[in-house]
C-alpha cells in the first residue's frame, strides 16, 4: 500500500475536498488530469469547476472517463461538464472516454488508464456508502488510493 488507513478514513469522512499525494510523488502544477466520472458528478461539479478554476491551466489536458457497467451514463452529462470546463478557459483540451468495463475492477481499468497516457492527477467524487456498503464492498477511490502512485484528489459534494 502507498498510503496508509488514515489517509483513506480522511477520504471517507471528509466533508471537504482531500488532495492525497502519495510520497514517492514529485509535487508539480499536473498537466494531465484525469477525472473519473460516474453518476455521483452531479453532487461534486461545483467543486470540480472551482478546483480547476484556481489551478494553472496553461496547457492543461483533461480526461474525463467513465467506465460504464450496467447502467450508462447520459452522454449529455459528460458533455455539459466538458461545455463548463471550457468556459473556464477556451484553451483548455478536453477528451471525453466512455469504455465499457472489462474483467478488471473499476479501479484498476482507471490505473491502467492514467499510467499509459501519463496523468499526473486523477480526480474522484467518492460516493457517501451505507453501512452495509462499507461493510461488504470497497468503494472505488479507497481502491484508488490504495493502488495510485499518483496523486489524487477526492471531491465532496
Amino acid at each position: 500500500e502507498v498510503l496508509g488507513s488514515s489517509a483513506k478514513e480522511i477520504i471517507e469522512y471528509s466533508k471537504i475536498p482531500v488532495l492525497v499525494v502519495p510520497v514517492v510523488t514529485p509535487i508539480k502544477n499536473p498537466k494531465n488530469i484525469l477525472i473519473g466520472i460516474d453518476s455521483n458528478i452531479a453532487k461534486t461539479k461545483d467543486s470540480l469547476l472551482k478546483f480547476i478554476q484556481n489551478i494553472n491551466i496553461n496547457d492543461v489536458k483533461i480526461t474525463l472517463i467513465n467506465i460504464q457497467l450496467k447502467n450508462q451514463l447520459p452522454a449529455e452529462l459528460m458533455e455539459a461538464l466538458k461545455y463548463d470546463l471550457q468556459n473556464i478557459d477556451q484553451s483548455l483540451q478536453i477528451d471525453i472516454i466512455e469504455k465499457a468495463s472489462n474483467e478488471a475492477s473499476i479501479d484498476n481499468q482507471i490505473l491502467e488508464f492514467a499510467e499509459q497516457n501519463d496523468m499526473d492527477l486523477i480526480i474522484t467524487s467518492p460516493h457517501n456508502h451505507s453501512l452495509f456498503q462499507r461493510l461488504f464492498m470497497k468503494s472505488t477511490t479507497k481502491n484508488l488510493v490504495e493502488k495510485t502512485h499518483l496523486p489524487l484528489l477526492a471531491l465532496k459534494g
